[in-house]
């Protein structure tokens, strides 16, 4: 198993304990999800069947995301099927959970199952906050900090940034060395656009988002909600 695995390190993911593998063998009319586990003496092998037809529907759905909203169904952002958010409960303590679309009005947090919109009111009652922790964001990034010209760090879910002494010169040459700075990290323009918006308005905010930019970091228009209450 193992030796079959490592030729396919795509298929790898984060088990609770090591790396596992994935991989999906179908027929005309099922599909069979394999989880493999390498480690000698653990548990080494979970098949599950599906019908096909009902999990490429399924998985069609995923692909457009997990709803988060306020209580009175407002969208406040939304997040692959598969990404994590960070709750920070009223006292302070911030819990990060991996969340799961189960259809459109419902997901899962953690091991939790929920709507949406009871997600949203206990949320709100509790005194918590959520924001999303995108898988497409970066932990960290370089910034330009244009009231003290110089380079500052923002980290991915924290508000403000970690001043650095790095500087460049004149305004213009600092702004140049961070954006030379993030593409050796092999940040995109909107990547790093991204996590200067989250650590400034908000994470929560679609400006947030990678998906907000073009390629040059130039934002772009919003695509139409395709939702109904």
């Amino acid at each position: 198993m193992a030796q079959y695995a490592g030729k396919y390190p795509v298929s790898a993911f984060q088990g609770n304990y090591t790396t596992e593998y994935g991989f999906r063998a179908d027929t005309e009319k099922h599909s069979f999800l394999i989880r493999c586990n390498p480690a000698r003496g653990d548990y080494n092998f979970y098949c599950y069947c599906y019908v096909r037809e009902w999990l490429d529907r399924h998985m069609e759905k995923a692909s457009r995301g997990i709803r988060f909203i306020t209580p009175d169904y407002k969208e406040k952002f939304k997040i692959p099927d598969g990404d994590k958010i960070r709750i920070t409960l009223s006292d302070g303590e911030q819990l990060d959970r991996t969340c799961r679309y189960i259809d459109d009005y419902h997901l899962e947090v953690g091991s939790n199952l929920y709507h949406i919109c009871e997600f949203a009111e206990r949320m709100e009652q509790n005194g918590n906050t959520v924001i999303p922790l995108r898988s497409s964001l970066p932990e960290q990034c370089y910034v330009f900090v244009q009231t003290e010209n110089c380079v500052g760090i923002v980290k991915k879910g924290e508000s403000g940034f970690y001043r650095t002494d790095i500087q460049g010169g004149k305004p213009s040459e600092t702004n140049a060395l961070v954006n030379e700075m993030n593409k050796k990290l092999g940040l995109s323009k909107g990547q790093a656009e991204a996590m200067k918006a989250g650590s400034m308005f908000g994470w929560d905010t679609p400006a947030a988002d990678p998906k907000s930019y073009d390629k040059n970091g130039i934002p772009v228009r919003p695509k139409q909600k395709d939702y109904e209450r």
